[in-house]
């Protein structure tokens, strides 16, 4: 089921791939490959024991997301949020032209973040299963949404309350201890644990198609002061 609607997904956005498996690197590495360009997550669902597929995409509803906070979580640690100077501000993909069959480029910047930064900070990645320039942009733009972004990261350890807890999956989190509240998070990883420990440890960064709506509980005050002084008698 997972995998159909992948793919379902994948061709209402044209996203087709020309790619070989030359059997000199291990299947799994020329798995992760494709993941890397579809944006996607596989993992093997412990209900069933199959392999399922979950595309990265903003396909959410915020309102219908699962919550989580103090009531289902025993703890939240490794907090981090990334500063500006961790991030990127230029995507350069590289993509194989169907026309010619040589490696070709794009290139997408964010103008934002070079001026927060006060220059360019550049990455390249090697899309080359990608034949049609189009494609590569917005694989570009994609990447750079997240790279360009400073995302927050966290380690939650869970009660069996997120037994449904997916890689991929994507939830509203609330932790006053970290002024957190009714952020989106997305899994990155899932460690259910062993039959005697019924904890569940959850990677998880900040969604990116969620910063909009995301809220924070405690606003900067501000540092000035009023220089007047009371009128003398």
């Amino acid at each position: 089921t997972s995998f159909t609607a992948a793919a379902n997904t994948l061709f209402a956005e044209n996203f087709g791939l020309s790619m070989l498996w030359n059997r000199q690197e291990a299947i799994e590495a020329f798995v992760q490959i494709v993941l890397d360009h579809i944006g996607g997550m596989l993992y093997v669902d412990p209900a069933t024991g199959k392999f399922a597929l979950k595309l990265i995409r903003d396909d959410y509803v915020r309102e219908t997301l699962p919550q989580y906070g103090p009531t289902n979580l025993i703890s939240a640690e490794d907090y981090q949020r990334q500063a500006w100077g961790e991030t990127v501000n230029e995507i350069t993909v590289v993509y194989t032209d169907h026309a010619t069959g040589k490696e070709s480029s794009v290139t997408v910047q964010d103008a934002a973040n070079i001026m927060a930064q006060s220059g360019v900070v550049a990455q390249t990645r090697s899309y080359t299963g990608i034949p049609w320039p189009p494609l590569a942009q917005r694989v570009a733009l994609r990447d750079l949404n997240s790279a360009s972004t400073p995302l927050a990261r966290i380690k939650l350890t869970a009660t069996r309350a997120a037994w449904a807890v997916f890689p991929g999956d994507v939830f509203r989190l609330t932790w006053p201890e970290y002024d957190i509240a009714d952020v989106v998070y997305r899994v990155l990883s899932v460690n259910r644990g062993t039959l005697h420990d019924g904890q569940i440890i959850i990677d998880a960064v900040e969604d990116v198609f969620g910063l909009p709506d995301n809220t924070y509980l405690v606003d900067q005050p501000s540092e000035w002061e009023d220089p007047s002084n009371p009128p003398a008698e």
